[in-house]
């Protein structure tokens, strides 16, 4: 779904694609963990 939008904004920008499990009926991630890696995810932003 994603590929798309990735490969008309990756001409001009720098791509980072994450993906969550949850979707799809795949089983989510635990609670915990999820806020460590979305907070990777915005430290990783910051530095950028």
């Amino acid at each position: 779904m994603w590929k798309g939008v990735s490969n008309n904004y990756e001409k001009t920008n720098t791509v980072y694609l994450a993906d969550f499990p949850g979707f799809n009926g795949e089983k989510t991630i635990d609670a915990l963990f999820k806020d460590a890696y979305v907070n990777e995810i915005q430290q990783f932003i910051k530095k950028e």
